[in-house]
């Protein structure tokens, strides 16, 4: 992977920056969600709503805008059910929507952050 970075110029690069992958399990965040919401509404506003939202929720690791019928779908770690709901409640307040439904990871059969090129 350095040697990618090694043809690059410095301004097309701009800084490395340092990440550590930590176990979720081991800083007390247990459970894994997946968020699927169906909005009524695709305005401009509702998007930028929306994107504010989840920019500022750090329990969403990851939020995706989907082909099909549901809109999107977004990757939720909590420490619990309970510290899910808190999350579900603060979204719900920021952005309307007309459905969220959840499904809580039971296993992770696979994980990884490595691409191939």
């Amino acid at each position: 992977m350095l040697s990618i970075f090694n043809t690059l110029s410095y301004s097309e690069v701009g800084c490395f920056l340092q990440a550590a992958l930590l176990d979720p399990h081991k800083v007390g965040v247990n459970e894994t969600f997946f968020v699927i919401i169906k909005t009524s509404s695709h305005d401009d506003q509702w998007l930028v709503d929306f994107a504010e939202a989840i920019n500022e929720l750090p329990e969403i690791m990851e939020a995706h805008r989907l082909a099909g019928d549901m809109d999107y779908i977004l990757k939720v770690q909590v420490s619990s059910t309970r510290a899910y709901d808190e999350f579900y409640k603060k979204l719900i307040s920021r952005v309307q929507m007309y459905s969220v439904s959840a499904c809580l990871s039971m296993e992770t059969l696979k994980f990884s952050t490595v691409l191939k090129l």
